[in-house]
């Protein structure tokens, strides 16, 4: 039987849909748990959504590419990875954002394995929104939920941190990718955001403003105390103390249970003599001399002791005390003096209080 033209094209159009169906139908059956194809139309899906990678591959973005069988295809494609916590990533991610890490900052990643030793973990506290290609981190924005006393309330504050591009790969827009990405992530988790930086006009085109911060200075003079530099026998005190801390002061103070302090410190080079112990008392100090001056970065205990307490057991001999904290709490007549805006300033996002002259410790930053 022979049938007119026009049903054959109709015929045939149809086997073409009914094949086609049945190929989709196959595909969606097998990828439904893992990745779904869907037309990338703007950066913006980069930030749409928690938990997903990014991967840009022949136009396509893969949404949720958690399925084994994309593994090869997330290695060798450029891809935004973000929004998931740090434990969920692997060795080989850490290694390759640890490379680019000291590539900015020379020696990071063996100060982050010293405060490791002391029970701290960058990979556990962090939130990484990092591009990668080709098994290289080209580009990173670090979040960590920060726990504070802010002017006597008890809140969680998103904190931006380890912001960095690959030197080869500027210009490129990564850095505005992973920045992005990031403050989608925090504006639906928190009120709050903020950094430490030294380009501030950098930070103002997503709404960072600066707010100005102060060093706090006593004419107190003391030393030859009985405190000494902490030895890597000490970790266990030293862990114990950090995480049942009172907050150094009720205008801002960190409230984390000790990783950040250790971070910081071995991020500076101090650890662990930095840290000074204090016999058959309940607490440690956090300190530095130079020159005439002692610089007291902190105070950690259960309860804050007095003044006097902490002053008698200083070791080493000083005029002055400066305070990198607030000391609303130990010495309230101490005089506040705005740190100049070219040793770094600090940012916020979202409505900050209204503080009285406040201090950031250099082991509270991130």
């Amino acid at each position: 039987m022979i049938f007119p033209s026009a049903l054959w094209v109709w015929f045939l159009l149809f086997a073409i849909a009914k094949l086609a169906s049945e190929v989709v139908t196959k595909t969606l059956a097998h990828h439904h748990a893992g990745a779904a194809e869907i037309p990338i139309e703007s950066d913006k899906v980069a930030a749409a959504a928690e938990g997903f990678r990014i991967c840009r591959c022949r136009n396509t973005a893969i949404d949720r590419c958690k399925d084994s069988g994309y593994a090869a295809l997330m290695e060798s494609y450029p891809m935004l990875h973000h929004g998931r916590p740090g434990p969920d990533y692997d060795a080989s991610f850490w290694q390759a954002l640890h490379t680019l890490q000291d590539r900015i900052w020379p020696q990071m990643s063996a100060r982050i394995e010293a405060a490791r030793k002391l029970g701290a973990h960058w990979e556990a506290e962090t939130v990484p929104f990092a591009w990668v290609e080709e098994g290289r981190a080209l580009a990173h924005v670090g979040v960590i939920a920060h726990p504070l006393r802010l002017l006597g309330e008890d809140r969680v504050v998103a904190g931006i941190h380890a912001v960095c591009v690959d030197p080869e790969a500027r210009g490129r827009g990564l850095g505005r990718r992973c920045m992005e990405a990031a403050l989608a992530w925090i504006d639906e988790r928190f009120d709050l955001a903020k950094l430490s930086t030294a380009i501030p006009a950098f930070y103002g085109r997503w709404g960072f403003s600066v707010v100005p911060t102060h060093r706090f200075i006593a004419q107190r003079a003391g030393g030859g105390g009985p405190a000494r530099p902490a030895i890597l026998g000490d970790t266990a005190r030293i862990r114990a103390l950090l995480s049942a801390r009172t907050p150094t002061s009720n205008v801002y103070a960190t409230r984390d249970p000790g990783w950040l302090p250790i971070i910081d410190l071995a991020l500076q080079g101090r650890l662990p003599d930095g840290v000074l112990m204090v016999p058959e008392r309940d607490f440690l100090i956090v300190a530095r001399q130079q020159e005439d001056a002692l610089h007291l970065d902190d105070v950690v205990g259960p309860e804050l002791p007095a003044l006097e307490e902490v002053l008698a057991a200083i070791p080493f001999r000083f005029e002055r005390v400066i305070y990198g904290f607030t000391p609303d709490r130990l010495d309230p007549a101490a005089r506040a003096e705005q740190v100049p805006l070219q040793e770094g300033v600090m940012q916020v996002r979202g409505a900050w209080p209204k503080l009285p002259p406040f201090a950031v410790s250099t082991v509270w930053e991130h």
